[in-house]
């Protein structure tokens, strides 16, 4: 009789924004999964506290276990930090959710690949470089490669020049909190948050890709009376990542700390939403906005596009002028934000954490050759 299948995942990035929701996803989805599959989470600290949302009731013992991988990301260390890990485990397949991969685990191993803005928005040309050379090798060595969307395959694959058949799509999705709250909680939320007139809510980090400085330029040039600019901070850090970005624009407001049960009130009670990112793998702010009700403006990008249907208007964000015309168009027009609030929930339930699980059993299955 086959043993049931033992997969390991590397979840270090679990408190991480983009990455960390995705794991915290696909593990919500997997745990609502009948089967025999068994799982080794790979934490710097193997307690089920560490984990985020309702991840630590919603995980059974039985089928979840914890391991401690201290290995710092980006580090030297994390290229070794698996060796044997699957004799240690008795795995059969590791799932790394990013790029960078371990060398010699001693098994198959399944690589998620977001999207090439390593590439493309470095820190350094070494910082690309390094990208490079570890998302060549995972295409190389890696039993199946997975990515969020059509967009993301097509610029993985022009950007690295692999076959596009390497890689799996299989969409992301939104979270249960991410819903349309009653229009009582968002008064009462923005009442005590000091939020009194109407403003415009940014969803972007400090990073070059989120396109912060563009959206500030923008809301500058579109001359929106009495708006304020509201940037969301999950903490201290983050704030202060922001603050040089923002200092010197007026009516710019970063408010802190933001919690994922903050963001609904947030999203529905803005007058717009405004998500100007020049390069997205799957574009998940944007379809969690939509999915409270909160009407989207998002930059015209593949993975938007794709991910958000008719749910969002879009703008161009190759110059300020044009997104500000854009912004100023919409905040004006009463009609068209009520349409995109009222399509974006029903867009937003088209994607589903159970189905993502279900695909990447799959994927896990496949590697395996079960």
């Amino acid at each position: 009789m086959t043993a049931p299948l033992h997969i390991g995942i590397d979840a270090r990035k679990i408190r991480d924004f983009g990455i960390g929701r995705y794991l915290e996803g696909l593990l919500t989805g997997l745990a609502g999964l009948h089967g025999p599959e068994r799982y080794t989470l790979f934490l710097p600290e193997p307690d089920l506290r560490a984990l985020p949302g309702g991840l630590p009731e919603l995980l059974d013992p039985e089928r979840f276990r914890l391991a401690q991988c201290r290995a710092p990301l980006y580090s030297v260390k994390e290229l070794a930090a698996f060796r044997g890990a699957a004799s240690r485990h008795q795995l059969d397949v590791l799932h790394f959710p990013h790029y960078v991969r371990s060398a010699a685990p001693g098994c198959r191993v399944v690589v998620t690949m977001h999207d090439p803005i390593h590439l493309l928005f470095p820190r350094s040309p070494l910082h690309r470089l390094y990208a490079r050379i570890m998302m060549a090798w995972s295409i190389r060595s890696s039993a199946v490669l997975f990515t969020g969307s059509e967009a993301a395959r097509a610029e993985l694959t022009r950007c690295l020049r692999a076959p596009a058949d390497r890689f799996t799509v299989i969409p992301h999705a939104v979270a249960p909190v991410f819903a349309p709250p009653s229009p009582e909680s968002v008064t009462e939320f923005l009442a005590g948050r000091g939020l009194t007139r109407p403003f415009l809510l940014c969803v972007a980090s400090h990073r070059p890709h989120k396109n912060l400085d563009g959206a500030l330029r923008a809301f500058r040039a579109a001359g929106l009376a009495d708006a304020e600019l509201v940037i969301p901070a999950r903490d201290h850090e983050t704030r202060a990542r922001l603050e040089p970005i923002a200092a010197g624009v007026s009516r710019v407001r970063i408010l802190c700390p933001v919690t994922d049960t903050d963001l609904p009130l947030l999203y529905a009670g803005a007058r717009l939403v405004l998500v100007p990112s020049r390069c997205e793998g799957f574009g998940l702010p944007a379809l969690e906005a939509a999915a409270c009700g909160g009407p989207v403006l998002a930059s015209d990008i593949p993975p938007h596009r794709e991910v958000l249907g008719d749910a969002a208007a879009f703008a161009s964000v190759e110059t300020a002028r044009a997104l500000a015309d854009a912004l100023a168009r919409l905040w004006m027009d009463d009609r068209r934000r009520g349409e995109l609030a009222a399509l974006g929930p029903a867009r937003a339930a088209l994607f589903d954490w159970a189905e993502t699980a279900r695909a990447t059993r799959d994927g896990y299955r496949r590697a395996a050759g079960r």
